[in-house]
């Protein structure tokens, strides 16, 4: 018995070295050596993920392939490389691994996030990009964007007032979210004037257990035999989250199905004559068109997408006519279960699943993170079709069944528009189709927007020179005379500068979303096979002392003149090519919206003399480690403005 203990190492050395080997003579990507039996390369891997994937690829190269236990792994951390991947190779590398977190949150791989590249994935993101993001659609929903950042100044009011500090991400996360549920359903369900509670409770409940269960790691997702033998509990959970996920929506879309009043049915708050279809309008009036492909399922699977990918205040109004964040809450349950759900998703959705890299644990079920996932789409997918139920049961045209197109009465919520969809196509726009396309809106963006926002006002405040020069320019092209809009940002470049700034010292994602090859291709001279996970590390590329000078240094001015142009790939927060984010004019419209709303109205400090900690916590987003605390002071010129909101 010691004697076959001695052999170990050997046996161990001689594994070692003969991969490497065989990888040379192949003409595969670099490697490092220590690649042991069924773990692969996961032992090097530290937290932070894209810092220690950095620390990985300044040792060995910009281009490396590794293996997460049975998964090869490509490895991209040179704007070159990336352009090879994204640019020349990007059919290629359209598609998306099968992850455990694609099959339960994205109904087993069809949403618009997770779905293969092809007729349906092209479909979807036509739908997102003509029908919901698109800038005329935008601007049907300005109203709504205005009305929640001016919710939000008069908050920031009050604390002013009342000499209190403020928490600057729970501020920012209630605006997003509450300005995507009024886009997308109508509703808001954060803050004041809640008005269907328990949806709201439902919402908040779902939107904690999304970000738990699916942040976390899945074994099966490394060895996929562990799914097969169903170990551990993340894939159930992500089932379980997935249903709550579900039902919300389409109890969404049967909200706005039924509803009889078809102002009623948008639940818009500054509605002055014409109506602004939400979403679920916009998706049910596509399946009335193509009913065969627009099934509930498709349209539940885009509504979650949005709630989770996007900003999920501004898109829950954009959606769905409501707002789940801050004041102004009808639906107060709703509100709460809409909360609930999206705490949930962002703590299950982000965790790394086993099963992803070992196939084999997908199989003997190891683990709880799939059950975990399973439970969060049910729970998504209940919530999202409920929306959808509400608005079909509309038996005014103008709500159900009107034309995605308005013309000037009635600014529909996306809801409806997909609704009015889904009457001319049933058979496309089901209410599958109809629930992805909301959670994927929601899910696109609200974190990373509002993690953007936290970063440029943390930054800001420990270079108050920045925050001056801001001020000036918005004093001098705005003025004190009324209060900034959504349309001034674009005359506004040294704010789109600090914007670009932060984005590329602290990138939303920091690891672009994974793809995968679907044929072997070369890059960076060496040979890719198919069938290999793609990983581009954003902050790498973005932080790279041979694109930046001085890269950790805040330097706004380095984007001074360089804005519509675009230097190679160093620079590409929203990822690129087919995959890029669709949502990216959105966000930019928001974060500039909303920081610069800020910085006319009010002078900002720090709570103490002490810098604003910048160090980065645990998230697929880039969170600050530490809630921004800031303190604000009405400014004098605008106090009258301010007083009267």
């Amino acid at each position: 018995m010691e004697t076959s203990y001695l052999y170990l190492p050997l046996f161990l050395a001689l594994y070692i070295f003969t991969k490497h080997f065989l990888n040379k003579i192949r003409n595969l990507p670099p490697s490092p050596i220590l690649n042991l039996p069924v773990l692969g390369h996961l032992l090097l891997i530290k937290k932070p993920l894209h810092r220690g994937l950095a620390k990985i690829s300044d040792r060995h190269g910009p281009v490396l392939l590794l293996e997460f236990g049975s998964r090869p792994v490509l490895l991209v951390s040179s704007a070159s490389a990336a352009e090879e991947c994204l640019n020349k190779h990007d059919i290629v590398f359209a598609n998306r691994p099968r992850l455990l977190a694609g099959k339960h949150l994205g109904y087993n791989y069809t949403s618009m996030a997770w779905t293969s590249y092809g007729d349906h994935w092209r479909n979807l993101r036509r739908i997102a990009s003509l029908e919901i993001l698109s800038s005329h659609r935008l601007q049907t929903l300005h109203g709504i964007r205005v009305d929640e950042v001016k919710l939000m100044l008069k908050r920031l009011f009050s604390a002013s007032e009342n000499k209190k500090s403020v928490d600057m991400r729970a501020l920012f996360f209630e605006l997003m979210l509450n300005v995507m549920m009024r886009m997308i359903a109508g509703k808001r369900y954060y803050g004041e004037n809640v008005g269907e509670v328990e949806e709201a409770r439902r919402f908040r409940e779902i939107v904690e257990e999304t970000m738990r269960i699916g942040g976390a790691s899945n074994m099966g997702d490394f060895w996929p035999v562990l799914r097969w033998l169903k170990v551990g509990k993340k894939e159930k959970a992500l089932r379980v989250l997935q249903e709550n996920r579900d039902q919300f929506v389409q109890e969404l879309i049967k909200g706005f199905r039924s509803a009889k009043d078809a102002e009623n049915g948008g639940g818009d708050a500054e509605e002055t004559g014409e109506k602004k279809k939400t979403l679920i309008e916009v998706l049910l009036t596509l399946q009335q068109k193509e009913p065969e492909y627009y099934k509930d399922e498709i349209i539940r699977s885009l509504m979650l997408a949005l709630f989770f990918e996007l900003m999920l205040n501004v898109m829950m109004r954009m959606i769905a006519g409501k707002r789940y964040y801050g004041e102004n809450v009808g639906e107060v349950e709703e509100a709460r279960r809409f909360r609930e759900i999206v705490e949930e998703t962002m703590i299950i959705g982000g965790a790394s699943n086993m099963g992803d890299f070992w196939p084999v644990l997908r199989w003997l079920k190891v683990g709880k993170k799939e059950k975990a996932l399973r439970v969060l789409q049910e729970n998504r997918d209940q919530f999202v079709q409920e929306l959808i139920k509400g608005f079909r049961s509309a038996k005014d045209a103008e709500n159900g069944g009107g034309d995605a197109e308005e013309t000037g009465e009635k600014k529909k919520t996306l809801i409806e528009v997909l609704l009015t969809l889904q009457q001319k196509e049933p058979e496309y726009y089901k209410d599958e189709i109809i629930r992805s396309l909301m959670l994927v809106l929601l899910a696109a963006g609200t974190d990373t927007s509002v993690g953007t926002m936290e970063w440029a006002l943390s930054l800001m405040l420990n270079n108050p020179s920045t925050l001056e020069k801001a001020k000036a320019e918005i004093d001098r092209i705005i003025g004190k005379e009324r209060l900034l809009d959504e349309s001034d940002v674009a005359n506004l470049p040294y704010l789109r500068c600090i914007i670009s700034e932060t984005l590329r010292m602290f990138p939303a994602g920091p690891i672009m979303l994974p793809h995968e090859s679907s044929e072997e291709c070369v890059v960076g001279g060496y040979r890719v096979p198919g069938g290999t996970m793609l990983i581009v590390n954003l902050w790498a590329i973005q932080n790279d002392s041979k694109n930046w000078e001085d890269p950790r240094k805040f330097k706004p001015e380095r984007f001074e003149g360089l804005e519509g142009t675009r230097d190679g790939y160093k620079l590409m927060p929203f990822g690129s090519g087919r995959r890029g984010c669709p949502g990216e004019g959105l966000a930019m419209r928001m974060v500039g919206f909303a920081l610069g709303s800020i910085i006319q109205c009010f002078d900002w400090s720090r709570i103490s003399e002490e810098m604003v900690d910048l160090a980065e916590g645990p998230g697929l987003t880039l969170p600050k480690a530490q809630h921004l605390v800031a303190n604000c002071r009405a400014r004098p010129g605008i106090m009258s403005l301010l007083s009267q909101i």
